[in-house]
C-alpha cells in the first residue's frame, strides 16, 4: 500500500514492488466525497458481529489499520488489511455469513 512505502522511505528502508496501490476510497471517489463513503463503509461493518474468536472487528474496520485495500492474490485467506465486509463470516447475531472472499478465521 502507498502508506506503507511512505514509512519505508521515512524509515530509510530498502524496498522493491512493482505497483503501489492506493486506498479504496481514494481510488474511487473524489476528495470531497471520501469522507462520507467512508463513513458509508463503517455503518455497512455494523451488520458484523464484534468479535470472532480473539479477533475484534473494531481491529479491522476498514481493513487493518485503516488501509482500505482491495486486492487478494488468492481464492484463500485474503489479507486482513481489505474491506471486512468482503470477508469477515459472523453476522451481529453470531450466526455465520456467505462471504465474498475467503480469510482464516
Amino acid at each position: 500500500m502507498e502508506e506503507g512505502f511512505e514509512l519505508l522511505k521515512e524509515n530509510k528502508r530498502k524496498y522493491q514492488s512493482c505497483i503501489e496501490l492506493k486506498k479504496g476510497t481514494e481510488l474511487g471517489y473524489e476528495l470531497k466525497d471520501r469522507a462520507k463513503v467512508r463513513e458509508q463503509i463503517v455503518q455497512m461493518e455494523t451488520i458484523l458481529s464484534d468479535k470472532i474468536k480473539k479477533r475484534y472487528l473494531k481491529d479491522h474496520s476498514l481493513g487493518w489499520g485503516k488501509s482500505e485495500a482491495l486486492f487478494t492474490w488468492t481464492r484463500f485467506n485474503i489479507p486482513n488489511n481489505v474491506y471486512p465486509i468482503f470477508w469477515w463470516r459472523r453476522y451481529k447475531d453470531n450466526t455465520n455469513r456467505k462471504v465474498m472472499f475467503n480469510r482464516v478465521q
